[in-house]
């Protein structure tokens, strides 16, 4: 392993890591009105939270059921639909 290889660590969040966030083009829950900030390719300013969440439940597809991995669709309208059908949001 080399000197910058993550040791002793079970799980890591890569989106903790300001680059990464910067690079995935990342907006967090905890962001005050992040919906401002997300800019995406449609005009339903009501999805614009999901178009972030796709990024963190990809991020973790691994740690999904392999029955919820079957039925992921990637997309943010599919992602709004399931989190309006179930009442939450991406933590």
């Amino acid at each position: 392993m080399g000197p910058g290889t993550i040791k002793g660590v079970h799980c890591y969040d890569i989106l903790a890591n300001p680059t990464y966030i910067a690079e995935f083009q990342y907006f967090t829950p905890a962001q005050d009105d992040r919906e401002k900030y997300i800019i995406d390719d449609d005009d339903d300013e009501d999805n614009d939270s999901a178009q972030s969440d796709l990024v963190k439940l990809v991020l973790n597809l691994a740690f999904m059921t392999e029955k919820q991995a079957k039925e992921f669709t990637f997309s943010k309208d599919a992602v709004k639909r399931q989190q309006d059908a179930k009442g939450f949001k991406i933590n």
